[in-house]
């Protein structure tokens, strides 16, 4: 089914999800009439910097849409693991470039696009406060104070939505389309699915940023231009560069975003205090900037210190104003209501853990799928498809790396974060089909990698037998070999489990540390041959020849 042009759409929710939809609406659609209803009373200018990965998703939709002019992000070009001492854990460190940004330079820049929200005002020197092209293209409206009250589907005449507006009156609009995009304490989803709730998970980031010109030399040389972490026993802390105050991106100018896991179990006395501001108000899941008790944040900056890396406690000491977002878990199983003329995207849809850094990857992939669908590359199925493999392949890959981080440590960890261990600076003993270290993608793969061809070895006389079933046959293979073919499948669901995975894991780890020892004692070869080489041609340390000049002798040189 194409998609059906609106001539009236209603965005619930002012954030990144329902800016983006905008913008892709505005695009694609420009004579449709846009209205984004947000129930905070004013303008999300923050400008606290919270960090955002630039994913490709998100680097494609601004490119492609948005068209800022200028780069908007701080390259990453290494990951790598800490001990407690603060030293770099051997063979943590990958090569690996990635791109970071911040909430507010996404945020400005899509209201700019969106509604018209002056780029100058927020740029300021940086640009130039210079108009970029583009920006007199059609715009949405953008309303403050308004809390969505009801959804009521009128049929073929639309979707009539109701709210409340910031002087208390209940005012209500019939739209064409509806998005619900607001977040994933949606109200929309309330409406439509009130059984789907918001679930605490046990533990919360704190999270803050410095001005990388307060950092220390010590704490420069690890995070500069690196994303650093650390794991102990229910802990995670990781740390990154990304643009400073108006999007600056000049060096000097950045600012450290850091963020740090903590354990709190539901009601405890410590959570309760940490998320009751200084008004005593209780906040179920933010913690906004500025809103933290001293006592508090006194708290928190010692249990930096007694059990971070120097590093990462220095980050934390130095951090002006901190906020607290509460981890949660929150799904709903279906994205269009309706009949289609609602849709359910980014947070409202599913809300991900943080340890996958892709919830503004989810906004613009959903927004950029939905551009798909206007243009007729993609229909409503697959439209409605896509959407929501994205949000569940993520929602449980989020799932999983939470709980492996903050409630799987073993021993091994503990160990890393022992101040006097012996082995700081190695890579300790874990359980590794449960090791809470996040691979990269490409590690994942080898790890898939090893699953599958064990998978593959223990029905090898049904892959075998579907092989020579399959010989020389095209399209008939699946029809005439059926029952090899269903041997063959039966077989492999059999070890689809998570021990063989973890299994897969560990195989992956023992592989690891064996091509450690080798560089290792590859090393130690290399040396010795360097020794021996500097000895046999008589060089010295830095390789340069060693020439013993003998007596001088009369005549030589002279009269």
């Amino acid at each position: 089914m194409s998609f059906p042009t609106p001539h009236r759409v209603l965005l619930l929710g002012g954030s990144l999800t329902s800016l983006s939809h905008a913008l892709v609406l505005l695009t694609h659609s420009p004579s449709t009439s846009i209205t984004i209803l947000e129930r905070s009373p004013s303008a999300l200018l923050h400008n606290q910097g919270a960090g955002v990965v630039a994913g490709p998703d998100v680097q494609a939709f601004f490119d492609k849409y948005v068209k800022p002019g200028r780069d908007i992000a701080v390259p990453s070009k290494a990951r790598l693991y800490l001990d407690k001492s603060g030293g770099v854990i051997e063979g943590s460190v990958e090569e690996r470039e990635q791109r970071m940004t911040s909430w507010d330079v996404l945020y400005r820049l899509l209201r700019w696009r969106v509604d018209g929200m002056r780029a100058g005002e927020y740029w300021g020197d940086v640009v130039g406060g210079k108009p970029q092209p583009g920006d007199d293209g059609p715009k949405a409206e953008y309303r403050y104070g308004s809390t969505v009250e009801g959804l009521e589907d009128l049929g073929d005449e639309g979707v009539r939505v109701s709210w409340r507006d910031r002087e208390g009156e209940v005012r209500s609009e019939v739209a064409d389309l509806v998005i619900a995009a607001d977040g994933a304490s949606s109200k929309a989803r309330g409406i439509l699915k009130p059984e789907v709730e918001r679930r605490y998970v046990g533990y919360v980031a704190l999270r803050g940023t410095v001005d990388e010109t307060e950092m220390s030399e010590e704490a420069r040389k690890v995070f500069f231009e690196k994303i650093a972490f650390f794991h102990s026993q229910g802990i995670q802390i990781l740390a990154y560069l990304i643009p400073g105050e108006n999007g600056d991106l000049r060096e000097g100018k950045r600012l450290m975003n850091w963020v740090w896991y903590i354990n709190f179990e539901d009601g405890s006395e410590d959570l309760e205090s940490l998320m009751t501001d200084k008004e005593r108000k209780r906040y179920p899941i933010t913690l906004p900037a500025g809103g933290m008790r001293e006592e508090i944040w006194q708290r928190e900056k010692k249990r930096a210190e007694d059990v971070l890396p120097r590093q990462f406690a220095e980050l934390v000491v130095k951090t002006k104003q901190p906020f607290v977002q509460a981890i949660t878990d929150v799904i709903s199983e279906e994205n269009m209501y309706f009949d289609g003329k609602i849709l359910m995207v980014g947070d409202a849809l599913a809300g991900f853990r943080p340890h996958t850094a892709a919830s503004t990857s989810q906004a613009t992939f959903d927004a950029m799928t939905l551009g798909e669908w206007m243009t007729g590359d993609i229909d409503r199925k697959a439209y409605r498809e896509k959407v929501l493999a994205y949000a569940q392949d993520m929602q449980k890959q989020g799932v999983k790396l939470g709980e492996r981080s903050q409630f799987d440590c073993r021993r091994g960890m503990a160990a890393m974060a022992a101040p006097n261990s012996s082995s700081n600076n190695r890579v300790p003993d874990v359980d590794p089909s449960r090791s809470p270290i996040p691979l990269s993608a490409s590690q994942e793969a080898q790890v898939r990698e090893i699953y599958h061809k064990n998978v593959r070895n223990k029905c090898a006389d049904e892959v075998r037998d579907f092989a020579a079933c399959a010989t020389n046959k095209t399209f008939t293979a699946p029809f005439v070999c059926r029952a090899q073919r269903r041997a063959m499948n039966t077989c492999m669901i059999q070890f689809a489990t998570q021990a063989e995975q973890d299994a897969a894991r560990a195989e992956w780890f023992a592989t690891r540390d064996l091509r450690r020892r080798e560089r290792e004692l590859k090393e130690e070869k290399r040396k010795e041959q360097e020794k021996f080489h500097k000895e046999w041609w008589g060089l010295d340390e830095n390789g340069k020849r060693i020439l013993n000049k003998g007596p001088r002798t009369e005549g030589e040189g002279g009269k």
